[in-house]
């Protein structure tokens, strides 16, 4: 074996390790995040609470995600990554004090905070550590990864449900715990070299605008299955907890068969502009399915094949991405695109769980699935213009 091949395989077990350690620390935010909103439910029949945990989850990380990319392109990646699981472990610690609201939502703020630093950092490692014809491998086995971490901590979410608060602070430390033992930092360059600043970021973003501003319209209408998953099963179709579990299941197991599909080469990691419209145009018709589907044996065949849709999505647009932004300002970028990816999360969350103090909440689901529709055919022409944009031929051009 040549001395550039060892060097691969060694950058490849790093990743492995990295990507392991991630979705431990993913699978724990999942467990933390199940059992909570469906407890806040349980225990107090409101929806309006169980919103808030998606909230602040996602509130958490907008308010450092700027500072976040900076730091993750001027330091070693691997070394926040591993900071960031350390200090994740004491957060989940905070539990033991008891489980009032105001712990459970410092703890959902903090600790879905640090996960998301470890998948950023990792995110910024492939760039460093990976051959770019391995970037769609790497974002595919990333992507699905991310989907056995939910599958593992929606599963343990549901068994804690019935097992209680003690066994679940265990099992949150002890994930957090070997998730920061497997991210032990490497010896790694910081990417940017030259001190660039957010002004040079803005290029890329320009070009890529109006896909932004679509993903932020999504995002935000997509948080409405989290803020309303668990009083459709237990208000509306009156199902106990396992039901909650299965449907909460059906889009990760889903995003693990797309990304088998996309690593088995059945569908192609390059973008295309056609594949990717009818899958956000099929996701507004899922959502609407989930909010009038009286029947709750479907709902998780309908989350199921909401995760195929989104990985394929998401797939084609991380390894476009990982492409055409420079190492040394991936961190950078990251951090701003996700403030458009996620933004509207939070503030849609609240909106949601503040709605549905008026209005019976399966109709603002509804009208949540009617608006993706209609945003659905705009995707193709901001995707062609971002094309353009780069100078990057589509998939269906190429077949031409």
């Amino acid at each position: 074996m040549t001395d550039d091949n060892l060097y691969i395989e060694r950058n490849r077990r790093i990743f492995y390790r990295f990507l392991i350690a991630r979705n431990l620390a993913k699978a724990s935010t999942f467990l933390f995040y199940v059992y909570f909103i469906w407890e806040l439910v349980a225990k107090f029949h409101s929806v309006f609470l169980a919103g808030l945990v998606p909230a602040f989850s996602l509130l958490g990380y907008l308010l450092i995600v700027v500072p976040e990319g900076h730091l993750l392109d001027r330091r070693n990646r691997s070394r926040v990554f591993f900071i960031a699981d350390a200090i994740l472990v004491l957060a989940y610690s905070l539990l033991f004090l008891g489980d009032t609201i105001l712990i459970v939502m410092v703890v959902d703020l903090v600790s879905s905070l640090l996960a998301w630093v470890a998948s950023d950092s990792l995110q910024g490692m492939i760039k460093s550590i990976m051959p770019e014809d391995q970037y769609g491998k790497a974002v595919s086995m990333n992507q699905t990864g991310t989907a056995i971490s939910e599958i593992l901590g929606i599963i343990g979410g549901g068994a804690m449900i019935y097992l209680g608060i003690l066994y679940l602070r265990i099992f949150l430390v002890a994930l957090a715990f070997l998730a920061a033992a497997l991210s032990f930092p490497i010896v790694m360059e910081r990417a940017d070299t030259h001190g660039k600043n957010y002004g040079e970021v803005f290029v890329f973003i320009r070009k890529m605008a109006f896909l932004l501003v679509l993903s932020l319209i999504l995002n935000g209408l997509f948080i409405s299955l989290d803020v309303y998953g668990s009083g459709l099963i237990r208000i509306v179709l009156h199902a106990p907890a396992y039901y909650y579990t299965l449907f909460l299941l059906g889009f990760p197991i889903g995003s693990v068969l797309g990304g088998l599909l996309i690593s088995m080469g059945k569908i192609s990691s390059k973008l295309s502009l056609m594949l990717v419209t009818i899958e956000v145009l099929f996701i507004g018709i899922l959502l609407l399915a989930v909010a009038i589907d009286p029947d709750v044996f479907i709902e998780p065949l309908l989350t199921l094949a909401m995760g195929v849709d989104v990985i394929i999505i998401n797939v084609q647009l991380s390894a476009f991405s990982l492409k055409v932004i420079p190492n040394d300002l991936t961190g950078r970028y990251n951090s701003i695109s996700v403030l458009f990816s996620a933004g509207a999360s939070p503030v849609m969350a609240l909106l949601f769980s503040a709605l549905s103090r008026f209005i019976y909440f399966p109709l603002v689901l509804e009208g949540a699935a009617i608006i993706a529709i209609a945003v659905a055919p705009l995707t193709y022409f901001a995707m062609r213009s971002m094309m353009r944009a780069f100078e990057v031929k589509t998939e269906e051009s190429t077949a031409a």
